[in-house]
C-alpha cells in the first residue's frame, strides 16, 4: 500500500498499516469473500483521476500531452495486489508473456530494455551499416481499451477462466471516475472503455492485450521491444536492396495499424519517430525514408525514449548532455540550501539527485568515448566540491574517496557486472541472458579461466562483448558469490581499491 493518501480513503494509509494487527482479519475476510464470488465490490470501482504532464518541455495548455493517472483507494489496491501475484503466477509459469515486453514485469526494466536494443543496433550497424528505429506512439492506450476484447483476449491467449474470469470481469464493469485538479473535483463519469492507469492490476492487463504485436513485428522481419505503450521497431538495412527493407517495414506498420483499429487502439502519427543510424562510411550517401499514412514517419537526428536520447550514431552525447543539464539544474538548487545541511545530510541528497540521475541507464554509455563521460566526472565533482564545500579547481579525488564514490567509468562497469550477476543467477530477462553461455568444462581449464566465465558468440564490439569482459576480469572469489547485497558490497569495494587503492 502506498503512503500517500487517496482523496477516495475514509482514513490515513499510515494509520491502516499501524492497525493491522486488529484488522487483519477483517481485511483477509474481505479480500477471500471477494474471490469466493467473484465480485469486485462497487464501492471500490470509484478512481480519482489526477493529470499529470508527460514532458515538462511540452505545452502545458494542451491536453493531449497530460497522462490520467488513477488513484484508488487503499482497499481497492489491496484486492488488485492480491489477484496479481496469483494472475503473474500463472502467466509465468507457462510462459505466456510476450518475449520483449519489459513492463510492470519482475527483473524487467527500461535498462534491460534500452540495453537490448542499442546493443542491436550496434551490432546492425557494424555488420550491415546502416538500421532503422521506429519509435511509436500510441494515443491513449490504456483508456481505449475495449472489455470485452480483452476479456476474448484473456480467455483464448492465456488460458485464464472461472472464477478469475468473472473476477476480472467484475472489476472492469460499472467503473466510475472523477478528476481531481488540486483541491476541486469533476463530477462522477462511468468508465466504458480502457483500464484505469495508475492502479496496479489495468497496466498488467494492458501489457497482455498488446502482446500481439510481436508477432506481427516478427511476421516481417523486424525485431520489436515494448515497454508498457511504448513500442520500439527496428531492423537492419539491406545496403544492396534498400526498397525490399522499406517494403518490409511498410507492410508491418500497415498490419499494426489495422490491428490497433481492430482492438481499439491508434497510433498517434504526429508523435511517432524514425532514426537512421548509420555507420560512418556511408553517413552522407545514405537516403532513407518511411512513407506512412497520407504522409512520410519524421525522421529524427535524435528521439527520447524511456527518458532516454538515442542519436542517428548512438554516440550519446545528447543523453549525456541532458543528464548534465538535469544534475547542474539540482546543484544550484542544493547550493543555495547547503548551509542548513550537514555534510551526511548533503551525501544524501547528492545520491538521490545527482547520482541517481549520473547512473539512471548509464550501461548504454559502455562504449562512449572517455571525452565525452568527463562531462559528467565534471558533475560529479561539482557534487562533492557543494558537499565538502571545497574551492572549484582544487583536486577531488581525496573527496571523491571520502564520499565512498565510484568514477564514472567505475560506475558504468560496476553497472555491466551487477547485470552480469543477474544472468549467471537467473534473474535477468531471457532476451539480455540468452546471449551468454557459461563456461562448463569437461576438462582441466586453461590458465586464466574457470568454471564462473562467460562466452558471447557474437564478435561484434557491443556492449554485451564488453560486459563479458568485465565479468571475465572479476576476481573468482567475487564472482562465486551468490548473495546480491554482499555481491554489490564486494564489487563496490573492488573498484573502489582498484581506483582510490586502500580497504574500502
Amino acid at each position: 500500500m502506498n503512503d500517500k493518501n487517496c482523496s477516495l480513503d475514509p482514513i490515513p494509509t499510515w494509520l491502516v498499516k499501524k492497525c493491522i494487527p486488529e484488522i487483519n482479519i477483517i481485511l483477509t475476510t474481505i479480500l477471500n469473500k471477494s474471490f469466493n464470488s467473484s465480485v469486485f465490490p462497487e464501492s471500490l470501482k470509484e478512481a480519482s483521476v489526477r493529470p499529470v504532464i508527460k514532458d515538462r518541455n511540452e505545452d502545458h495548455n494542451a491536453l493531449k500531452n497530460y497522462r490520467p493517472i488513477s488513484n484508488t483507494s487503499f482497499l481497492s489496491k489491496l484486492l488488485e495486489k492480491s489477484a496479481i501475484r496469483q494472475i503473474k503466477s500463472h502467466i509465468e509459469d507457462n510462459n505466456l508473456h510476450g518475449s520483449y515486453q519489459s513492463g510492470y514485469r519482475k527483473n524487467h526494466s527500461c535498462e534491460t530494455a534500452l540495453l537490448k536494443v542499442v546493443n542491436d543496433l550496434m551490432g546492425m550497424v557494424r555488420t550491415k551499416g546502416a538500421a532503422v528505429l521506429i519509435l511509436l506512439d500510441l494515443s491513449a492506450a490504456f483508456d481505449t481499451i475495449d472489455h470485452s476484447i480483452l476479456i476474448s483476449k484473456l480467455t483464448t491467449e492465456f488460458g485464464i477462466q472461472g472464477n478469475v474470469l468473472e473476477w476480472i470481469t467484475s472489476y472492469l464493469n460499472n467503473r466510475t471516475y472523477k478528476v481531481k485538479i488540486k483541491d476541486v473535483d469533476s463530477v462522477i463519469f462511468r468508465l466504458l472503455y480502457g483500464v484505469p492507469q495508475g492502479s496496479l492490476l489495468g497496466p498488467l492487463l494492458f501489457i497482455l492485450y498488446v502482446k500481439e504485436l510481436e508477432k506481427i513485428a516478427k511476421k516481417y522481419g523486424l525485431s520489436i521491444h515494448v515497454y508498457a505503450d511504448d513500442t520500439q521497431l527496428y531492423i537492419s538495412i539491406n545496403m544492396d536492396d534498400k526498397d525490399a527493407t522499406m517494403e518490409n517495414i511498410v507492410n508491418c506498420l500497415h498490419e499494426i495499424s489495422q490491428w490497433m483499429t481492430q482492438n481499439d487502439l491508434k497510433i498517434n502519427e504526429d508523435k511517432t519517430k524514425m532514426i537512421l543510424i548509420k555507420s560512418k562510411r556511408n553517413s552522407s550517401d545514405l537516403d532513407f525514408m518511411v512513407p506512412y499514412g497520407e504522409d512520410e514517419i519524421k525522421t529524427e537526428d535524435a528521439a527520447k525514449t524511456l527518458g532516454v536520447t538515442l542519436d542517428s550514431k548512438l554516440s550519446m552525447t545528447k543523453f549525456i548532455q541532458e543528464k548534465c543539464s538535469s544534475c547542474y539544474f539540482h546543484l544550484r538548487n542544493l547550493g543555495r540550501i547547503k548551509r542548513s545541511l550537514s555534510v551526511s545530510m548533503r551525501i544524501k541528497l547528492v545520491h538521490n539527485m545527482i547520482l541517481s540521475k549520473i547512473d539512471y541507464c548509464n550501461s548504454l554509455l559502455a562504449l562512449t568515448p572517455k571525452i565525452h563521460l568527463k562531462k559528467l566526472q565534471k558533475v560529479q565533482n561539482a557534487a562533492v566540491r557543494l558537499i565538502y564545500d571545497v574551492p572549484k579547481k582544487s583536486s577531488t579525488s581525496k573527496y571523491l574517496k571520502e564520499a565512498h564514490f565510484l568514477r564514472i567509468d567505475e560506475r558504468i562497469s560496476y553497472k555491466l557486472c551487477s547485470i552480469m550477476f543477474n544472468v549467471i543467477s537467473g534473474n535477468s530477462p531471457s532476451y539480455i541472458s540468452d546471449s551468454f553461455i557459461l563456461h562448463n568444462p569437461v576438462r582441466p581449464m586453461r590458465v586464466g579461466r574457470d568454471q564462473l566465465n562467460v562466452t558471447y558468440d557474437n564478435k561484434t564490439n557491443d556492449i554485451f562483448n564488453l560486459m563479458t569482459t568485465k565479468w571475465n576480469m572479476l576476481p573468482l572469489n567475487i564472482r562465486n558469490i551468490t548473495s546480491k547485497e554482499l555481491f554489490k558490497a564486494q564489487l563496490k569495494g573492488y573498484f573502489f581499491n582498484e581506483s582510490f587503492g586502500g580497504i574500502y
